[in-house]
């Protein structure tokens, strides 16, 4: 009976013993827990500019892809046999203005244009007598003529002739149908050599010396490597602010360095299919090629007295922030031109305080701090 009672002794101690201990642990947990001090509101840090009014220029970029100034396929008008040349015609090959570009035979043309000289000299021969017999007046001025004749030259113009007798009288002797059917033999034997026009370089060859040329063959093509024109499409909402003689700045995603250009001509017809017009930009540059693109920007027209921002700081379509005794202010602003990186925009005062970042989370009513 002892030990029983024993036993009974220890599980109840046990009892009370857990009971004390889940009593402590519920009373702990209904203890209210230590308040703490409401969150202060935050302040956000901004940067500002100052709004300086000015006077305002629209720019407006472009792109366009590069074409010579001057440019020319080099055809034959006559028939011949192509001789070498001093310099080869080849792709590169460049050549002054005046320099020969090619060459052609020209030996049979030219033998059978001083014989119709010599036979033109004859027929003026046989005529002296009789126009020192019937016109007198006229005949120092004939004879200074054939002395001064040389078939192996070209001819000077005729004497000028006032009396109409001595003029029907030539031209009954043919003397004027022979005098220019041998200056257009004198032309067409020009045309066997071809002079650059321009300084330039060959950017096509299409023949080789020795080679038979024939009249309407194209031979080449000849280029001013210097001096380009670009053709730049620019916005009906723009046009109004580009004039011929707005300078211009060039620059290639491809080529080192930037180029000024001029813009020289402006179409008057708007592309139905892109809705812009045509505007013509001269540029000169010895890095420059035919056929490459290049961007820019166009130094347009004077616009009012305004504030040239970036564009990010513009919200809801026409309000920047400002900053007013410390908080953000929506201002409403009025665009009168935008670019690609800026807008430049009319109604803020000048002294202003313009926020100029991005604020995240940025509301009319934010307490902020300027900071540096």
């Amino acid at each position: 009976m002892d030990y029983i009672k024993r036993r009974w002794a220890v599980v109840a101690a046990i009892l009370i013993i857990a009971l004390g201990i889940f009593l402590k642990n519920t009373l702990a947990g209904m203890k209210e827990p230590p308040k703490e001090d409401p969150p202060k509101s935050a302040i956000a840090p901004v940067k500002i500019s100052i709004v300086e009014n000015t006077a305002q220029y629209a720019s407006i970029p472009f792109n366009g892809r590069l074409m010579s100034q001057q440019k020319i396929d080099v055809f034959s008008e006559v028939n011949g046999r192509l001789l070498p040349g001093t310099k080869p015609f080849k792709d590169g090959t460049a050549f002054k203005k005046g320099d020969v570009l090619l060459r052609m035979d020209d030996s049979d043309a030219k033998y059978n244009l001083i014989s119709n000289r010599s036979n033109f000299q004859s027929i003026l021969t046989s005529l002296l007598p009789d126009l020192k017999i019937d016109y007198s007046d006229g005949f120092d001025k004939w004879e200074s003529y054939l002395a001064a004749f040389d078939a192996s030259k070209p001819m000077a113009d005729l004497p000028e002739v006032t009396n109409e007798k001595e003029k029907n009288f030539l031209v009954a002797k043919k003397v004027y149908n022979q005098f220019y059917a041998i200056k257009s033999q004198e032309a067409q034997v020009q045309k066997f050599t071809i002079v650059a026009p321009f300084d330039g370089i060959v950017s096509e060859a299409n023949i080789n010396a020795n080679t038979i040329i024939r009249p309407g063959q194209r031979l080449g093509v000849f280029v001013d490597p210097i001096n380009y024109e670009l053709e730049a499409g620019i916005s009906i909402a723009d046009i109004s602010k580009v004039a011929v003689g707005n300078k211009a700045k060039l620059f290639s995603s491809e080529l080192n360095g930037s180029w000024q250009g001029t813009v020289t001509r402006m179409s008057e017809i708007v592309d139905a299919n892109t809705q812009s017009v045509k505007v013509y930009i001269n540029v000169s540059g010895s890095k420059l090629y035919e056929g490459v693109y290049l961007n820019g920007v166009i130094e347009g027209l004077a616009l009012d007295t305004a504030a040239s921002i970036p564009r990010y700081l513009v919200v809801n379509g026409d309000q920047v922030f400002v900053e007013e005794n410390k908080v953000l202010k929506l201002q409403n602003v009025d665009i009168i031109h935008e670019s690609q990186d800026l807008m430049i925009v009319k109604g803020l005062a000048n002294g202003t305080k313009l926020i100029n970042q991005v604020v995240p989370g940025a509301f009319e009513g934010l307490e902020v701090e300027i900071v540096e």
